[in-house]
């Protein structure tokens, strides 16, 4: 196992990785909303086949972070914490991974037997199905959709709440905020030391 030049954050892999998926899933799941009430065939297939791509590349990166998440070396557990708020933060990263290979899994089933799958590919001219919210697969996908929303809601908000309250928990993802905030509490924004002021020299005062 590779170890990390920063003990108290993750391996710079991982943090690209972590932002990349987060841009996606914010894409992805206003569009699995809103596609499904387009009118026009064409833009719903287009609006489809985004989604989809957009799923899987979300279920690869999250792939790429467990594997290196493994390999490479991660922080401790978050200071000033009680031991049932680890274990709720643990239990929340849990549910995340497993409620998105859910969604994954229930989206890839519903491409399968809806007869989906051959339309986005081309295989199929047939308009999408009018009728895709009568499939098991997609009546799990849209509670597990919800479900996610949720559980990132919940971990956005407690990230939130605990850099303002304890701070550089977004310093573990590479995002830095506790120098800036220094810096303006001291009046400069930039998080320098502020220059010294000229003051006369206490020798020189005693000889004038």
């Amino acid at each position: 196992m590779t170890t990390d030049s920063r003990q108290d954050a993750y391996s710079r892999r991982i943090q690209v990785l972590h932002r990349f998926s987060a841009a996606l899933i914010l894409m992805m799941i206003p569009l699995g909303f809103f596609m499904q009430g387009i009118e026009s065939q064409t833009l719903k297939l287009f609006a489809f086949r985004l989604h989809v791509l957009l799923g899987i590349t979300v279920l690869v990166l999250t792939l790429l972070r467990l594997i290196w998440r493994w390999i490479d070396a991660a922080p401790g557990p978050l200071p000033g914490l009680s031991r049932f708020h680890l274990r709720a933060v643990g239990a929340t990263h849990a549910l995340l991974y497993l409620v998105l290979a859910g969604l994954s899994i229930s989206g890839l089933v519903l491409l399968m037997q809806s007869g989906l799958a051959g339309v986005l590919l081309g295989l199929s001219s047939d308009p999408i199905p009018a009728n895709l919210s009568e499939y098991l697969p997609r009546q799990a996908h849209g509670v597990e959709a919800r479900v996610y929303i949720a559980l990132l809601a919940a971990h956005v908000c407690g990230v939130i709440l605990h850099q303002l309250t304890r701070g550089e928990v977004l310093s573990r993802m590479g995002i830095h905020l506790g120098q800036a905030a220094k810096g303006r509490a001291s009046g400069n924004v930039f998080g320098t030391a502020a220059p010294a002021t000229c003051q006369p020299d206490a020798g020189a005062r005693r000889t004038s």
